[in-house]
């Protein structure tokens, strides 16, 4: 009697729940634009640039079209009434004046004034002091990635590892920090163009990849009564050309040249990367993010039913970059520290070289002059 009660019971709910439900479908709308702001500045070297996009949205699976903003008047100004002019220079590019530079302690917020005449605004952003890490420790290591095929592969090389706050007290607030690593592959290619009198050419090329494949931020509170975090992983970077999809490793010679921008946030520039990743680790569960819920800190003064995305950020930065080396024998990696330099995303270099041993080359050749960027090779 009691299981024929309890079967009809869930008969019951199951068609209460049937009668109950009831499609629902948004009211989208298609035609909504929306600017896109980026900005970054920083305690370190500049210019720094702000790039205005307006996007479209056009389907409900938030694909956008996209088109550069010109014609904006953009400002920066800082906590003490100072005022910093952009400059455009093009495909929605606005640069700030070489010799401006972000100072610890001062907020800084961005202001633009575009054609329409709308009028954007942040928050004001406080630059917080650059915090220091010791030296990198390189352990050899493999992981699992798919490549472009989905085939399952094996890199071998380097598991970035750093110690972080040691000098910071239990009592002071914890540091909100970010790192930005990139590997420029530097690449000599064995093949060259013979010229017809006593030259010879030979192609150079590099190409820039980051590290992770979202941003790297610590946690913003400790699991223990220290600030210290020990083996804190910056990344992981392949030793293989072929781990990047650029062809046998034995066909070039191969330069990884290592780049970390190490940058410490304000509370308001850790809520929007720590949502960012978010966005990026969706794992299809019912409470996973919806990109509408990542929200930046601009704002439409005149207009504010506008809709506006992207995020200004004012942080310190500490920079270092090394050239990554495998001992030819052993599995190990080790870092040298050379010069930081800004790289192209891309770039390919044709170098001239003087084949006539026994006659010297000739002077004010713009060829022969034309050679790599200095920081190619570091001897």
């Amino acid at each position: 009697m009691i299981y024929f009660k309890n079967t009809g019971l869930l008969i019951l709910l199951i068609i209460g729940f049937i009668q109950c439900s009831e499609i629902y479908e948004p009211k989208i709308d298609t035609n909504t634009k929306a600017l896109v702001v980026e900005g970054l500045i920083s305690d370190g070297k500049g210019p720094f640039t702000v790039k205005l996009t307006e996007a479209l949205a056009f389907n409900y699976d938030s694909l956008w079209i996209v088109k550069f903003v010109t014609g904006a008047k953009i400002s920066v100004f800082d906590n003490h009434s100072n005022e910093f002019t952009l400059d455009e220079i093009g495909s929605g590019k606005y640069v700030l004046p070489s010799t401006f530079t972000g100072i610890v302690g001062n907020s800084y917020k961005l202001h633009i004034e575009t054609k329409a005449g709308d009028i954007y605004e942040s928050n004001y952003q406080k630059l917080m002091p650059p915090q220091q890490y010791d030296n990198i420790r390189p352990v050899f290591t493999s992981q699992e990635y798919l490549n472009p095929k989905k085939q399952l592969k094996i890199a071998t090389g380097a598991d970035l590892l750093v110690e972080l706050f040691k000098s910071v007290n239990s009592t002071d607030t914890l540091p909100l920090c970010r790192f930005d690593p990139i590997i420029t592959l530097q690449l000599t290619y064995p093949t060259y163009i013979k010229d017809t009198t006593n030259w010879h050419w030979i192609n150079n090329y590099w190409q820039n990849f980051s590290v992770n494949g979202i941003d790297n931020i610590t946690s913003d509170k400790s699991l223990t009564s220290t600030a210290f975090i020990n083996n804190y992983s910056l990344g992981f970077v392949p030793i293989k050309m072929s781990s990047y999809g650029l062809g046998a490793d034995s066909l070039l010679n191969s330069y990884f040249y290592l780049r970390i921008s190490h940058y410490t946030m304000n509370r308001e520039s850790y809520r929007f990367y720590k949502s960012a990743n978010a966005q990026l680790e969706i794992t299809g569960k019912i409470f996973d993010p919806i990109t509408s819920q990542l929200i930046g800190n601009m704002k439409c003064v005149n207009h504010p039913e506008k809709k506006v995305l992207g995020f200004f950020e004012a942080s310190s930065v500490v920079k270092r970059a090394y050239l990554v080396k495998k001992d030819q024998f052993k599995d190990f990696i080790w870092l040298e520290q050379v010069p930081f330099e800004d790289v192209p995303l891309f770039g390919l270099v044709k170098y001239k070289v003087w084949d006539n041993k026994d006659v010297p080359a000739p002077k004010n050749n713009p060829d022969y002059d034309s050679t790599m960027p200095y920081w190619w090779f570091h001897n």
